[in-house]
């Protein structure tokens, strides 16, 4: 094994005097990865199989257990390296580099898959102080000075064993940990509570917009069954070509700019504004609904807030028009939202070569509403809460784990010192 190192990684040159600097080697009893090769053979249904952590499973600060696997008895004990125990840090190793997530007593004794494990000595090194460290900015680029791969990016156990990391005396380790740990306290109730809002929310969206529940005084109003394309008309932008795009000029929306629901406008491409008048009917303006027509088929995103942009047409296309005698516009948008029109979007890609979708795929599509555009209007205004809900609630996590963040970096680097009963 190296020595202690002599020459300090820069990004560690600034803790404290009284923190020492180590090799990761140095601190951990084991340092390994979990099993590595195909393992689907060895995959038990019953319950008696030993659970078997993947990558997937894996997220900062937790585990999300969906779809978990289990394997054989026998395949655990031919991996016995790989058994965990309570306290132990598994760190994804290819793709999302650096995630890290500690072991609970719930999980010790399960096995795992391509994983970095890390055991560390009990005596110097409390767990819980380097699982908040490696989900740090500092901590996310010392890793990031060891990761190898250009496309897909890979952590290897055998340069994570010469890592350099901070080592505080084990009391202020403790203390920061116990610190912390309350921030992800909070952070775990509002995710919560965000997460009862969202299935709430969705529940209401498909009781709503098939007519299954009625809001009161509505309730003896008709519903029809139609095609989306008999009130709807989907328009595909403007085909440009390389030559078109130049430095500056009027921006272009690809599907790389819609981001969720929003748009992202820091890579854009862009096309002369002396050109404007050639595709008028494709440049957009506040309150155009967009949909993706490819990649996430169906994602509908309202414009909002900025002066009309071009889109091309085998990204993205816009609804030009719509029966508003029909269909009220604050309700369509929900109903593109709705869990039966992605339904069928996901149902069209599946069955295409290409995920596309476009105007003919448009008299496909299967639509409940109301006859009653007050009633479309009093549904869409209810939902319009529920969504504002949801969305202070997501403001708040935001803030939660910026707040967060921002104490890490003082904490887990030294900047700010605890007092320490003795």
């Amino acid at each position: 094994m190296k020595t202690t190192p002599k020459i300090i990684a820069p990004l560690l040159k600034n803790i404290p005097d009284d923190w020492e600097i180590k090799e990761m080697w140095e601190v951990t009893t084991l340092l390994t990865n979990g099993f590595v090769g195909t393992a689907t053979s060895h995959y038990v249904e019953n319950g008696d199989g030993i659970t078997y952590i993947q990558g997937y499973n894996v997220i900062e600060g937790g585990f999300n257990l969906k779809g978990i696997k289990k394997v054989s008895k026998e395949f655990h004990e031919k991996n016995k390296k790989s058994c965990l125990k309570e306290g132990d840090l598994l760190t994804i190793q290819t793709g999302d580099v650096g995630i890290t997530t500690i072991v609970p007593k719930s999980l010790e004794g399960s096995n795992c898959h391509a994983l970095v494990i890390s055991r560390f000595m009990p005596k110097i090194i409390d767990s819980r102080f380097y699982f908040q460290f490696f989900n740090s900015i500092l901590g996310r680029r010392i890793l990031k000075k060891i990761e190898t791969g250009s496309t897909m990016k890979h952590l290897n156990v055998g340069d994570m064993k010469y890592l350099q990391i901070p080592i505080p005396p084990l009391p202020e380790q403790v203390e920061i940990s116990n610190i912390l740990s309350t921030w992800d306290k909070a952070i775990e109730n509002t995710q919560a509570l965000l997460e009862q809002k969202e299935k709430r929310k969705k529940w209401l969206m498909r009781m709503l917009l098939t007519g299954k529940k009625r809001l009161k005084g509505f309730e003896k109003e008709k519903w029809l069954k139609g095609k989306f394309s008999d009130f709807v008309d989907l328009l595909h932008g403007h085909q440009f070509r390389k030559e078109d795009f130049v430095p500056a000029g009027i921006p272009v929306i690809k599907i790389g700019n819609v981001i969720g629901y929003e748009l992202d406008l820091t890579d854009l491409t862009y096309v002369a504004e002396s050109r404007e008048n050639e595709f008028s009917d494709v440049l957009l303006k506040n309150g155009d609904l967009l949909m993706s027509l490819t990649g996430n088929i169906g994602r509908v995103i309202e414009i909002r807030n900025f002066r009309g942009k071009a889109f091309q047409n085998y990204r993205v296309g816009k609804f030009v028009s719509y029966d508003e005698k029909v269909l009220s516009r604050e309700y369509l948008k929900f109903l593109l939202g709705s869990e039966s029109l992605l339904n069928q979007f996901l149902n069209m890609a599946n069955q295409s070569a290409q995920a596309n979708f476009g105007k003919q795929d448009m008299n496909k599509l299967n639509v409940t509403f109301s006859k009653s555009l007050e009633e479309q209007n009093a549904i869409a205004s209810f939902l319009e809460h529920i969504e504002g809900e949801v969305k202070l609630l997501q403001l708040k996590l935001g803030e939660i784990k910026k707040q967060k963040q921002g104490l890490m970096q003082v904490l887990l680097t030294g900047k700010k010192r605890l007092k320490i009963k003795k």
